[in-house]
């Protein structure tokens, strides 16, 4: 299985502010529970490192085709100026750690 996933990013993504990935991404995550869409079942919490900052979040199933972290990515998409069609990168890089990158 390859240690990232790359997604882009698309108008839903930036007026959400929210990552999506494939609901078929899931066992990439490899967390054990994913949260539910309303959040009163939260999910195995992860860690997503960006820019020196660490966000601590869940994976959630955001539809019944994607899923995506809990949190909120809007005041960093507005820091990097991100724009539709842009590719962020997301790499496993330990037990539910990831790290997320703007490939533009």
């Amino acid at each position: 299985m390859t240690a990232y996933r790359d997604t882009t990013l698309t108008p839903a993504s930036l007026r959400n502010g929210r990552i999506y990935f494939s609901a078929s991404d899931a066992p990439f995550f490899a967390i054990g529970r994913l949260g539910d869409r309303s959040g009163k079942e939260p999910g195995t919490p992860v860690e997503i490192h960006r820019d020196g900052e660490t966000l601590s979040t869940d994976i959630r199933q955001a539809s019944g085709v994607r899923i995506g972290p809990r949190a909120s990515f809007a005041v960093w998409f507005r820091a990097i100026r991100a724009q539709e069609g842009a590719t962020l990168r997301l790499t496993r890089i330990g037990d539910r750690r990831f790290q997320l990158e703007d490939l533009g």
